[in-house]
């Protein structure tokens, strides 16, 4: 996976983890919703061109990463490139400009900003202060492929006082060395607090505030008519008492609150921390290290637990892509963390610990609980949405992503990968008759007159020898064998399998194809003909 650093206009390095989606399949001329010829759309970056092709702003899930994106009225233009990128953060190459790509740039509020489109850049300049939302639509052939969420746009006048370049707050415990406990990200918070009930003392929080360039912006909270409220939380749960430049928070009893913090000049309000986003607080009791949970991460079994995708807050970082041609399970385990950061041990499947998912869909999607992990496979291509909970005594303590959809792609691909078959005796085990090999049959079909039918199956492998799984006989996906004489042999198709039988002495050859919606997408020994020998008794 690659980590995105955000720089120029924003905020920290932001690590973004997903599953791996695969390749987009289809006929080139025509894409689909989010697919080029080089691959499925599922981010968009923004690049400065005027400072080393630095990403100033890109797209995850369905908010941005590096809002909102400033401009100044009077200054020069910004000029901004672009990067596509697919589920695994690989470039996916966009011609822009030619063979009929382009990006569409459209703002709400035209008055505010200059959007000179010059095909594979953009430049931006700022017309007069104010905020609006700017979306991208990549589009081919005047079909629309992709299309961003909005993207919040801040124009400031170039006189603007430095309080009113603030687009992002740090929350600092200042009880350790002013450390960031959680800070804002354009629309969204990063973290939470957590709070212990049973605590003796309080904790003192500060602010430190940035500007779009990530540099400090200096307030001086409590005078010059500089101020912050903070509203919407429960006063039974917690305490709450503002100083000038900080303010002290006590958890009373357990539960969850949430915070909105604003901040003032001259009893007007010139910043919303997050733009108006809550701000999570738990207050736990005692040792209840269960409900100090706040994230999880689903990890990878089968590869040393690495984090496929996690949790922050209310939504997810990433999303399970299946291929519904693999012919084995996905293996996935949690690890669950509190408001620090830290991992909370839960032992799933004793202690009345346990979880539930929800959402799965039975013709897409094959699920196997197990006491602390789950099998996931993919059936046939759709799309799913899983809510995991998990309980202690039937009662849920924890909603992953506080109940917010995860994400489940699944797709047909891997079958395009197809190499090689095995012809199989079903009536034996499905022992191997004869196989393909490249462009080429090692062995041949012999048949007796006067015998019984045989019946053959298919085992079907990609160039590594990975078995690769077909539905024969389901969504699409069927064969075809023919080129025999039908004379000497009768010939019996079903979904994935095919009876035949010897009717007169004599030799004959088989042509088998394998084919999606009719497409042909394998021949089997590249076309080579497959010997049959009927033999009189």
């Amino acid at each position: 996976m690659k980590s995105r650093s955000l720089s120029y206009r924003f905020l920290v390095p932001f690590l973004v983890l997903c599953l791996a989606t695969a390749a987009a399949c289809g006929d080139d001329d025509d894409p689909k919703e989010n697919q080029t010829p080089e691959g499925d759309i599922a981010s968009l970056e923004l690049l400065d061109r005027d400072d080393n092709q630095d990403v100033t702003a890109y797209v995850h899930g369905d908010h941005w990463h590096g809002s909102p994106f400033s401009l100044q009225v009077g200054e020069d233009r910004r000029s901004i490139g672009f990067r596509f990128l697919d589920a695994d953060d690989d470039e996916v190459d966009v011609p822009l400009g030619s063979d009929g790509w382009e990006i569409e740039i459209s703002a709400a509020d035209t008055n505010l900003i200059d959007i000179n489109n010059h095909g594979d850049h953009v430049h931006f300049t700022g017309l007069e202060a104010g905020s609006t939302d700017l979306t991208f639509e990549l589009v081919h052939d005047g079909d629309t492929v992709y299309t961003t969420p909005e993207l919040s746009v801040l124009i400031l006048d170039a006189d603007a006082e430095e309080y009113q370049t603030i687009v992002n707050v740090e929350l600092l415990d200042r009880n350790d060395g002013e450390s960031t406990l959680v800070y804002s990200d354009g629309d969204h918070w990063h973290g939470s607090i957590s709070l212990d009930a049973d605590a003796d003392s309080h904790e003192s929080i500060g602010f430190r505030f940035l500007n779009g360039d990530e540099e400090v912006v200096e307030i001086p909270l409590g005078s010059d008519g500089f101020d912050y409220e903070i509203a919407g939380y429960d006063d039974d749960l917690i305490d709450l008492n503002t100083h000038s430049d900080h303010f002290h928070i006590q958890g009373i009893q357990q539960g969850q609150t949430e915070l909105h913090i604003s901040f003032t000049k001259d009893g007007d309000v010139f910043y919303e921390a997050a733009q108006g986003d809550h701000l999570d607080v738990h207050i736990l009791e005692g040792d209840s290290d269960y409900e100090s949970i706040v994230n999880v991460e689903l990890l990878d079994r089968r590869d040393d637990e690495s984090t496929l995708v996690y949790s922050d807050g209310d939504h997810w970082h990433g999303s399970i892509s299946l291929d519904a041609s693999a012919c084995s399970h996905e293996s996935l385990g949690f690890r669950f963390l509190d408001a620090n950061n830290e991992e909370v041990h839960i032992p799933l499947g004793s202690d009345g610990f346990d979880y539930e998912i929800h959402g799965v869909d039975d013709d897409v999607l094959y699920l196997n609980t197990h006491s602390d992990h789950f099998h996931i496979q993919g059936l046939s291509e759709g799309h799913v949405d899983l809510h995991i909970h998990f309980t202690k005594d039937g009662d849920t303590f924890y909603e992953a992503a506080q109940g917010d959809d995860l994400h489940v792609d699944v797709d047909h691909e891997l079958y395009q990968d197809v190499s090689e078959v095995d012809l199989l005796d079903r009536g034996d085990d499905e022992a191997v008759l004869v196989y393909s090999d490249g462009d080429h049959w090692h062995g041949s079909l012999d048949l007796d007159v006067g015998a019984s039918h045989t019946s053959i199956g298919f085992r079907l492998f990609n160039d590594d020898d990975e078995e690769i799984c077909v539905p024969l006989g389901d969504q699409g996906f069927s064969y075809d064998v023919h080129g025999f004489d039908t004379d000497l042999v009768s010939m019996n198709n079903h979904s994935d399998h095919f009876h035949i039988e010897g009717l007169i002495g004599g030799h004959t050859d088989l042509l088998i194809d394998f084919t999606r919606d009719g497409d042909v997408f394998y021949e089997a020994a590249q076309g080579d003909e497959l010997h049959v020998h009927v033999h009189d008794e």
